[in-house]
């Protein structure tokens, strides 16, 4: 997936979970703040970015939602 279709604004779903789980591999693996991430992301919020860590975050602690723990997964076993 292109990197400007990740920075976008869009709302399509697979975008979604492509940018939170972009943000929050950010988070975890650098030294990167919110607001730097977020900067990367077309000057999103702290906050924004704080929503997408708790998202990735609940969904792999979740026993019900997998979309997240499986794209995470995958992630991992490409890098």
């Amino acid at each position: 997936m292109p990197l400007e279709n990740i920075q976008s604004h869009s709302r399509m779903r697979n975008l979604v979970v492509a940018r939170h789980i972009t943000m929050w591999y950010l988070l975890k693996n650098t030294e990167l703040t919110l607001s730097e991430v977020g900067r990367i992301f077309g000057s999103r919020d702290h906050t924004t970015v704080m929503h997408a860590k708790k998202s990735v975050n609940d969904s792999l602690t979740s026993k019900f939602d997998n979309e997240y723990k499986i794209h995470v997964e995958n992630l991992n076993v490409i890098l």
